[in-house]
């Protein structure tokens, strides 16, 4: 690609399409941990307290009252 683009080697990476890179000997490592503090602070929620959620965890939905098997 060098012979075809002017290019810089700025390293390893750290940040693409908002996702924080971390590359270890194991692996690499892709995470949006950064993003969501950046909303969180956005909109002034970023102390609130977490809570789990409500919904058991692979619960289909309807728009129907009966639930769904």
């Amino acid at each position: 690609m060098e012979k075809e683009f002017e290019m810089t080697d700025l390293g390893h990476v750290k940040y693409v399409l908002g996702s924080e890179v971390k590359q270890l000997k194991i692996g690499i490592f892709m995470s949006q941990e950064r993003y969501v503090e950046d909303i969180l602070c956005k909109f002034k929620i970023a102390s609130c307290s977490p809570i789990s959620s409500p919904v058991e965890p692979g619960t289909k939905l309807s728009k129907f009252d009966k639930e769904i098997k």
